[in-house]
């Protein structure tokens, strides 16, 4: 009998099951990477093997026990990648999400050659060398410069959806603080995670207050796509954080968050980091579009930037995932060619522990970096055991946000990203107090106010 399948979805179209973390020295366990279909995103038609993008519907979040300190952190750990989750009706309705599905070779690693150059070039990476010396700084300046018409009239409603497994969230404060400087209201509804029904009956109650504009994170279009008519109709906007690839439109008018820009900015640590003649490992699950166009922002900046350096794709699948094998498969692909020496992963979660694991297994002189970097991945460039890791400002996505919705009060065009969300690729230099989200520039919320002809 087929097992019963259950999928979930996040920001980046993944979440996480049974890895382990350690917090003021005790372990904890969080979850494990599953993903969505990409079919959810319009573009792949498969997914791998065993229901790939599904699970148990008897498996669920490990508890966690922890002191009140550890679980505040944990919060911020989870939120890090967003973790809001969908029911398998739900994605079953628009993406076929069965039990079954096709094989990507008995869901085994594949690792291949990339298409960067190995052909003999010139090693000058000063190319590379000068965009990371510019990604390496903290931003100071906002992405947008075009100001308001005038300042937008008080007395809005901003709703912001929330999962009620995550409700403190870097998104929300920023909404929250850029609301409060226009003198606008901030309605918080809550919808439950695992019933996605349940956030189409909050998109239904949000319209009732009568907003400039609703805001959600994580969750693709694919699951409230039927609310966008009644919103147009309504005059209000959407501004989705952190969804992954979507189209935008006349109510979806921006489409918040960076994948591929942290994968050039990785891209170009690898080359100018390894002067040019670099062989790297190149971890990351295709599944999830996130991280595969975190993976394509590698290849193409290595490619276009690094003619010597050589990527090694790891294609990781959702059952290795799911059985906490992506870091067992790099090992096995770091002592089946000891040349490689750089390990670059498309977000930190996919490779937990992997420092301990190499020592474990007597390997030495690899140098680790990633996107999407969490509190762990901090952490460990604290200690020295990481070498880079792109960090994103989550609380400037919620001002992007509220932003968007001020430009639309006005009549004013949006940017379909809202000018890009500030990253910094972080090393022990320059990381500071390990942190899951990025704090620069660190007067956003003043140089956004300038924007909004407001004072104070």
């Amino acid at each position: 009998m087929p097992r019963r399948a259950r999928c979930w979805t996040t920001p980046y179209g993944i979440r996480r099951l049974s890895s382990s973390l350690e917090i003021d020295g005790q372990n904890v366990t969080l979850s494990r990477l599953v993903s969505i279909p990409d079919t959810v995103y319009g573009s792949r038609t498969s997914v791998d093997a065993g229901g790939a993008g599904c699970v148990s519907s008897a498996e669920s979040q490990s508890a966690i026990e922890a002191s009140a300190i550890q679980e505040a952190e944990l919060t911020r750990i989870r939120r890090s990648h967003q973790l809001l989750f969908v029911t398998a009706a739900a994605l079953m309705a628009l993406a076929g999400c069965s039990s079954s599905s096709s094989s990507s070779g008995g869901g085994g690693a594949t690792s291949s050659a990339s298409g960067t150059s190995t052909s003999s070039g010139s090693a000058d990476v000063s190319t590379a060398s000068a965009a990371l010396a510019k990604v390496s700084q903290a931003p100071t300046m906002i992405s947008l410069t075009t100001p308001l018409k005038s300042k937008p009239p008080a007395g809005k409603v901003f709703v912001d959806l929330q999962s009620n497994e995550d409700p403190a969230i870097p998104n929300t404060t920023g909404i929250k603080e850029a609301a409060a400087a226009l003198g606008w209201t901030v309605k918080v509804i809550s919808f439950q995670s695992a019933n996605p029904a349940t956030l189409i009956s909050a998109m239904n109650q949000a319209l009732q207050y009568k907003p400039v504009a609703v805001s959600l994170a994580g969750l693709p279009q694919a699951l409230w796509s039927q609310e966008v008519a009644k919103y147009q109709a309504a005059g209000a906007i959407i501004t989705p954080i952190d969804i992954g690839p979507n189209p935008v439109s006349a109510t979806v008018p921006i489409n918040i968050g960076e994948s591929t820009t942290q994968g050039d900015a990785l891209g170009n640590w690898f080359a100018a980091d390894s002067q040019g003649s670099g062989k790297g490992l190149l971890v990351t699950i295709p599944d999830f579009p996130a991280l595969k166009a975190v993976s394509q922002g590698v290849t193409s900046t290595v490619a276009a930037n690094c003619p010597n350096c050589k990527l090694t794709d790891l294609n990781a699948t959702i059952p290795q995932q799911d059985s906490n094998a992506v870091v067992p498969a790099v090992v096995s692909a770091l002592q089946h060619d000891p040349s490689i020496k750089y390990v670059l992963a498309a977000v930190g979660v996919e490779i937990p522990g992997l420092p301990s694991a190499l020592k474990g297994a007597g390997i030495n002189g690899i140098k680790i970096g990633g996107a999407f970097a969490g509190i762990e991945q901090t952490q460990d460039l604290q200690s020295g055991s990481e070498n880079a890791w792109v960090s994103q400002n989550q609380v400037y996505e919620g001002m992007l946000a509220v932003d968007a919705a001020a430009r639309h009060v006005e009549g004013m065009s949006i940017s379909p990203n809202g000018g890009g969300t500030p990253i910094q690729l972080l090393t022990k230099s320059t990381v500071g107090a390990p942190s899951l989200s990025l704090n620069a520039p660190a007067d956003a919320l003043a140089q956004f106010k300038n924007l909004w002809h407001v004072s104070g």
